[in-house]
């Protein structure tokens, strides 16, 4: 006769280090209301009843609050702690990066933290090498790298204007309205 063993595994995502002291509770209270604004935007999505400015108010609470959690955990010695924590509480990524970078355009450069248009997220920065490096060896002159980015805008559904030897993109804005970024 034999002996059958069952053994389960879990993963835990364990940061290197933990947060001490004032940090810690930055980070529990922060974790609480994230929780909290995460459920409600869920609910209101669905909701009819709620007003579009109710629900706007609500990404606005929801993304103050991921980029603040964003400055505590997506920092050198916190190991993958911003996508950890999305992991844990089932938040999707995607939205979070985009709520909270919502909030950072919302209060301009001069009072950001994380230094770059992107919301400072690596993974953003690290795409655009390895994809910009990649198609550079393709796309060997000048003429053809515009063509393509101008394909590209178009084919992502941006909002811009083709003239004859430019493209003017307008970046959106939080409130969906665009404005003049940058032309060339």
């Amino acid at each position: 006769m034999q002996n059958v063993v069952e053994t389960t595994t879990a993963t835990a995502v364990v940061p290197n280090e933990q947060p001490i002291g004032a940090e810690a509770e930055t980070e529990r209270t922060l974790t609480t209301e994230i929780t909290e604004l995460w459920a409600i935007h869920a609910a209101a999505q669905t909701t009819a009843k709620k007003t579009s400015a109710e629900l706007k108010e609500i990404r606005q609470s929801l993304g103050l609050r991921l980029f603040e959690m964003k400055q505590l955990l997506a920092k050198p010695g916190r190991s993958g702690g911003w996508s950890g924590f999305l992991a844990s509480h089932g938040f999707s990524r995607t939205t979070a990066d985009r709520l909270s970078a919502a909030h950072a355009r919302s209060i301009g450069p001069e009072n950001r933290t994380d230094g770059a248009d992107s919301g400072g997220d690596p993974d953003f920065e690290r795409l655009v090498k390895t994809v910009s490096g990649r198609v550079s060896k393709i796309l060997t002159t000048p003429s053809f790298r515009y063509d393509f980015i101008r394909h590209l805008a178009i084919a992502f559904g941006l909002d811009c204007t083709l003239e004859a030897h430019s493209v003017v993109l307008l970046e959106p804005a939080s409130d969906g309205v665009a404005t003049t970024a940058a032309s060339g």
